[in-house]
Formats: C-alpha cells, structure tokens, sequence
C-alpha cells in the first residue's frame, strides 16, 4: 500500500542523509485498524481507563483515530470534587492533529486542548462534581493518526505522600540510591510527588563517602519550572542546582 506523502518525504531525506539514529512513534497503520479500546465511539461505550495508566501499556499501538468515525471516548475513575485531573495526550504532529476535550459526569463540555503545531496535549480541570468524567479524543484535519494517552488525579490537599516534608532539619524525607519517587507513590493515580510556590520537599540521601552525587527530577514544564538545590548536612549554601 501507498505511504503518505509525509512518510515518503521522511523515507527520502533518510536515503540521502543517511540514518543516524531512527525513532520510531507508534506504527502507521495503513487499513485503518480498529484498536485495542473499540468500540469505544460514544458516551455510553467509553473505554474504563485508570489513573495513571497509558494506553500503550494496554496495548503498544496505542489509539487509532481516523476520518472514518473512529472517534474515541475514555471514561475516569470516580472524582472527587475538589480534586484536581489532568489529562495528557502525546501524537506526531506531521501525521495529524489530535484534540482532546473533557467532559462532565452529565456529558456536559468541560474544557478542551486544541492545539495546532504541538505533538501534545494538555488538560488540567478542577474538578466540581463528583463522579466518573469523559475523555474524548478526535482527529482534526488529517485521515488517520495514532495516540497515547493518560491522566493523573491531584488529591483536593495537594498532599503526596512524602508530606510532611517540608523542612531540612526536621521532616526531610530519605532517599535510597537509585530510587524514584513514582515507583511506590501512588494515590489516586496521582504517582509523583508535587509543589506549589507555597510548598517546599526536602530529601535526605545517606551519601556515606566520596564520590558523585546525581539527582535527576522529571516534570511537565507545562505546569511550571521545578528547581532542584543539593544541599551538605550543614545546609548553609547550596552546593549545587538546577
């Protein structure tokens, strides 16, 4: 079957160059497959998807969105009012334009991502009635593109589950080597930690003799900018950060 004319100028460009590395998104799927969360085209049969669950870890493809109704709905846990959802949605742009929109237990539109130029999208909503919420995820402009998707749930507190934390000498919480803070916390799908501008999380590292000191802190700049200090047990100046 024939490529689309985006692959076949990719494929060009990689004969002529030469391939330093290739990186491969999801497989384009020329017949318009169904995926693995069909029928999933309407409210009453939107696919149940956890918190923090992506859906290429149910399935590697991913979703499948098409100009032939391929349409998909996802439905949440139960919410809390109060908490807070965001919902992320990553796609090759050159391929199509995925949208995503939200919407309310009633099936009432909530809030919607539309961007144009990103391979992403990005919802985050206050949730103010309880109950299970829609994903909805549509193709704009294009004839088939492939997707993944998850959401995360921010407890009503903000708490996670390192709190209290926050201060050096009296509530910093350890750190073992080679630990990341989402291989155990978990609650409500919320499976990192979080801060705000009034919130601050210390850690303790048992550095027992020389050598070098790595910290790696992953985030969505999206929401905002997360500095990283390194700090001796003294805690007077900063010995390094980010």
């Amino acid at each position: 079957r024939a490529l689309p004319a985006a692959a076949l100028a990719a494929l060009a460009g990689l004969v002529g160059l030469g391939c330093l590395y290739c990186y491969d998104y999801y497989d384009y799927n020329p017949d318009y497959a169904d995926d693995a969360f069909e029928e999933n085209d309407s409210f009453a049969s939107a696919y149940p998807l956890e918190a923090g669950r992506r859906l290429t870890e149910i399935d590697a493809d991913g979703g499948v969105l098409s100009d032939s109704g391929f349409d998909d709905y996802f439905l949440t846990d139960h919410l809390e009012a109060g908490e807070t959802l965001l919902v992320y949605c990553e796609f090759d742009n050159s391929y199509g334009d995925v949208d995503i929109d939200l919407f309310h237990p009633d099936e009432t539109y909530a809030v919607g991502s539309a961007s144009s130029t990103n391979d992403y999208e990005l919802i985050r909503h206050d949730v103010t009635t309880a109950g299970e919420h829609y994903i909805y995820a549509t193709l704009f402009n294009s004839t088939y593109n492939t997707y993944d998707l998850w959401y995360h749930r921010v407890p009503a507190d903000e708490s996670d589950l390192y709190e209290p934390n926050n201060a050096r000498a009296t509530e910093s919480f350890p750190l073992a080597e080679a630990f990341w803070l989402s291989d155990t916390a978990v609650h409500d799908g919320w499976a990192v930690a979080h801060t705000s501008a009034v919130d601050e999380d210390w850690y303790e590292l048992d550095v027992t003799g020389p050598g070098t000191v790595t910290v790696w802190c992953d985030f969505y700049h999206l929401h905002g900018d997360v500095d990283v200090y390194l700090y001796d047990a003294l805690g007077a100046d900063p010995l390094a950060s980010s």
